[in-house]
């Protein structure tokens, strides 16, 4: 589904298919530097990747660029500017609270009709011209791609660097879908270097009297660090 607002308001929500050029329209929207906004974006654009190998340097172009917002990631960037750690462990005990539905009542959307199940069951109409879909599943993806411009447009911006948080999310879904390459050689160099650093770290804290036994004293630190801050006049 594809929605795109040019600065004169969104346009009127519309359906795809992988059939009908679908790698064709979403390259349009990255060749001409449009923001690319999802729920649960990197789990799109994975898909997209897979389905078309062509489109994944333009995709990794546009996070490089810091072009891509996702509405699950601007919550949760929220939800820790406002809460804290705590918040966000609130959230992701709550059944559902980054789910389309559920972000779409709190930022009063209308709520997506589940009636008809077809959420799950798309690959039914995989075959399938648009317009022999049936009305109710036509319905639930243009909704699905309202909900999301809807959301976006109202959540709170709180991080300049949202584009970062992004991109950094779709790297770390690729190394879940795909796993990690790695240069054997250049790891084994990496690791003794950092065994190397953490030893002379370790060292450093003990000699400072912040490590015993292996063990960092946190009391001796966090008295350190108020102490540091007191000296300055500052509050920690």
């Amino acid at each position: 589904q594809f929605l795109y607002d040019d600065g004169n308001g969104p346009s009127a929500p519309y359906i795809v298919r992988r059939d009908d050029g679908l790698d064709t329209e979403f390259e349009y929207f990255l060749d001409n530097d449009y923001l690319v906004v999802g729920h649960n974006l990197a789990f799109d654009l994975v898909v997209v990747m897979q389905a078309f190998p062509r489109l994944i340097p333009k995709i990794l172009k546009a996070a490089a660029e810091y072009r891509l917002r996702d509405t699950i990631v601007r919550e949760t960037l929220h939800i820790i500017a406002t809460t804290g750690s705590n918040g966000l462990d609130r959230a992701r005990k709550s059944k559902g609270y980054f789910t389309p539905d559920r972000m779409g009542q709190r930022y009063k959307f209308k709520a997506l009709d589940k009636v008809g199940g077809w959420r799950l069951r798309y690959d039914l109409l995989d075959r399938l011209p648009v317009t022999q879909w049936p009305k109710r599943a036509r319905e639930y993806a243009l909704d699905d791609v309202k909900a999301t411009y809807h959301v976006y447009m109202r959540q709170p911006a709180v991080s300049d660097d949202e584009g970062l948080q992004a991109a950094a999310d779709l790297c770390l879904k690729l190394c879940t879908t795909r796993g990690m390459r790695t240069d054997a050689v250049r790891l084994k160099a990496l690791e003794g270097k950092l065994r190397g650093d953490m030893a002379a770290a370790a060292k450093a804290l003990t000699d400072l009297g912040f490590m015993e036994d292996g063990e960092v004293k946190t009391d001796k630190v966090r008295a350190a660090v108020i102490e540091a801050f007191e000296a300055k006049g500052e509050q920690p």
